[in-house]
C-alpha cells in the first residue's frame, strides 16, 4: 500500500510539471484564432526586435503556416541589415523574448561594414480559439 501511495505522489508530481510547461508554453504562443492575427503579431514582434537592436528590416516574407496537433506553426523569412553587434542583438532578443521564437535558419553575408541576409523563425499559435464553422442541416 506505501509503495501504491508513493507511486501516486510520484505521478501527482509528473502531471503538475506538465501541465506547468504546458502554460508556459500557452503564455508564450502567438495569439490563436485566425492565422492573420497570429502573422501580425509575429512580425509586429520581429519589427520591434530589429529596431530595439538597431538591424534594418528590408522585408519580410509572407509566413508560411502548418498545422502541427492543435497548434499552427508560422515560419517567418526576415531580410535585414545591420552591424555584427545589431545583428547578435536582434538574435539574443528572439530567443530570450516572451514569446516562444526560435530561429531555424540563418544566411548572412559580409557587406562591409555590415551583415546582410536573412533569418528564419518559427512562433506556434493555438488553434484552439478558432471559432467552429457552423453547418446549416
Amino acid at each position: 500500500m506505501e509503495q501504491l501511495l508513493e507511486s501516486r505522489d510520484e505521478w501527482r508530481g509528473r502531471l503538475e510539471k506538465l501541465t506547468s510547461g504546458e502554460l508556459t508554453v500557452v503564455a508564450g504562443s502567438l495569439p490563436g484564432g485566425r492565422p492573420e492575427v497570429a502573422s501580425a503579431r509575429l512580425q509586429s514582434l520581429l519589427r520591434g526586435y530589429a529596431d530595439e537592436a538597431g538591424v534594418e528590416v528590408s522585408s519580410l516574407s509572407l509566413p508560411e503556416f502548418e498545422v502541427v496537433g492543435d497548434w499552427r506553426l508560422l515560419r517567418q523569412v526576415v531580410t535585414m541589415r545591420g552591424t555584427e553587434a545589431a545583428v547578435l542583438g536582434f538574435l539574443e532578443r528572439l530567443e530570450s523574448g516572451n514569446m516562444l521564437l526560435r530561429v531555424v535558419g540563418f544566411e548572412m553575408r559580409e557587406d562591409r561594414p555590415n551583415l546582410h541576409g536573412s533569418v528564419t523563425v518559427v512562433g506556434f499559435a493555438p488553434l484552439a480559439d478558432e471559432p467552429k464553422e457552423s453547418t446549416n442541416e
